[in-house]
């Protein structure tokens, strides 16, 4: 029982953070879910667990009006509990909000792309008569 609310709950994480073009909504979505499961979660939940010292910083950064500090990704993603490839992807996104070339973003949407195909296979349930590329078998 517990493995599948683990495995849900993976799976609503990475839901979450697909679709995401910039790392402030990924993270305004990580935040407004875990919002919507408990009442106690908030802003400063989420400070307290990430060692963000300032609520305002992550509030305006989940509004877009700043980028996420690199030294908060690991306490970001330990208060959201993301998996390792998620954590990757929010690492993408936030790198791509603070690259300052085309050239560089152009590499890094290349990454995220790569990154995002490697969430929804791993999202795949195992065993369900399809190959990793969709095909059903012949």
């Amino acid at each position: 029982m517990d493995s599948i609310r683990l495995k849900t709950a993976v799976e609503e994480r990475s839901c979450l953070l697909l679709p995401a073009e910039t790392s402030a909504q990924a993270l305004r979505n990580l935040y407004l879910a875990g919002k919507a499961k408990s009442r106690k979660f908030s802003l400063g939940h989420v400070c307290r667990r990430a060692g963000i010292p300032s609520t305002g910083y992550f509030s305006d950064v989940m509004k877009g009006k700043r980028i996420l500090h690199m030294k908060h990704l690991e306490g970001i993603a330990r208060a959201f509990l993301l998996s390792t490839d998620e954590r990757s992807l929010l690492s993408g996104l936030v790198a791509n909000d603070r690259a300052k070339t085309a050239p560089e973003r152009a590499n890094i949407a290349d990454e995220l792309i790569k990154l995002r195909k490697l969430l929804q296979i791993r999202q795949l349930p195992i065993g369900n008569d399809r190959d990793y590329q969709g095909n059903p078998p012949e």
